[in-house]
């Protein structure tokens, strides 16, 4: 995924690197694991993104404590060079398709400037604004050729229309097999991959652990939290967390002036803040939370949220994660303000 103005994708996982060529092998084998000293939740998506404070101005940096299937899974090579820029779920997913040969896939695109804008992370605003305004306009240029070229991909007769996935300058779009290697056959398209639901992740009561009248938590000591405010003070005012789960109970006591902005991005798409699942409400307090209880239970407690809920009972879809990912990082739609 592009850092294009300073967004940074980290993934954790158990007893691996970090490396592209590592990843792929963890992408293709599905052996992911989040990491966590509190509770284990099966493979799932968390993504946050911090605007941290630094003497130039404000960057954007990434707080993930798992990020899988953003874009598909890792791509496998074929025979010709139209087919290796199809993945193999997605060959999968068309030769299951029976009747019903259209499926919904991301069309990665290609562009020259790309590079320069998703290479470092900006080292002012002024630059995190004049890339996120470049981003947009390199998107749009990518997308309109694109359309143009082929206007059926615009517009289906059945199932939702193409959607601009500016924020991976990625288009996602309903197409048949036959449509999908004219896809794949064009030198602007870098690679497509089917878009499947991500399930939705469980909650797991931890094991109790045995009991203290420590100022913090357990996993909190375990980052050593307590050390690095006592040394610097470090409590999280001024940053901005993207915080994208199963939404937010934000009227929960330890997280109570905490929610700064709030979308859902799910097919329910509720006004007001509100956490089913729980899994969202875990992690934000985790990330923001207070001391209500008299044990300091959240990493950065006078930090403000950013939240998306993305995930229903049934899953996230990921065409709709890549567009809270894009909420996130401009949330009123205009690159010239904070």
């Amino acid at each position: 995924v592009p850092a294009m103005t300073g967004v940074r994708i980290d993934a954790c996982m158990d007893g691996a690197s970090s490396g592209k060529h590592a990843l792929e092998r963890r992408f293709a084998s599905g052996n992911w694991r989040p990491v966590t000293g509190l509770t284990r939740f099966p493979p799932s998506l968390y993504f946050s993104v911090l605007m941290l404070s630094s003497r130039s101005g404000v960057r954007l940096a990434c707080l993930g404590l798992l990020f899988w299937a953003l874009v598909g899974v890792a791509c496998g090579g074929v025979a010709s060079a139209s087919h290796g820029k199809i993945s193999d779920a997605l060959k999968r997913a068309l030769s299951l398709s029976g009747s019903s040969p259209s499926v919904r896939v991301l069309v990665r695109l290609h562009a020259p400037d790309m590079p320069a804008l998703t290479g470092q992370l900006p080292a002012s605003r002024a630059e995190a604004r004049s890339r996120l305004t470049r981003l947009k306009q390199v998107s749009e240029a990518s997308r309109r050729r694109l359309f143009t070229e082929m206007p059926r991909v615009e517009k289906t007769p059945q199932g939702r229309g193409a959607c601009n996935l500016w924020l991976t300058n990625s288009v996602a779009v309903t197409a048949d097999a036959q449509t999908i290697l004219e896809l794949a056959g064009r030198a602007d398209v870098s690679s497509v991959h089917v878009l499947n639901k991500i399930p939705c992740p469980k909650q797991v009561e931890a094991a109790p652990s045995p009991a203290d009248d420590a100022e913090f938590t357990w996993g909190l000591r375990q980052m050593h939290i307590p050390e690095i405010r006592a040394l610097w003070g470090l409590t999280g005012k001024g940053v901005r967390i993207g915080h994208l789960d199963t939404g937010i109970k934000a009227d929960h006591p330890d997280l109570l002036g905490k929610l700064l902005l709030w979308k859902d991005f799910t097919s329910a798409k509720q006004a007001m803040p509100y956490d089913p699942e729980g899994h969202g409400t875990h992690t934000a307090a985790t990330l923001v939370g207070g001391n209500t209880s008299g044990r300091n239970i959240g990493v950065a407690p006078d930090a403000k949220l950013i939240s998306a809920r993305i995930f229903s009972t049934d899953g996230a879809d990921p065409e709709e994660i890549l567009a809270a990912m894009q909420w996130v990082v401009d949330p009123v739609g205009n690159p010239a303000t904070d």
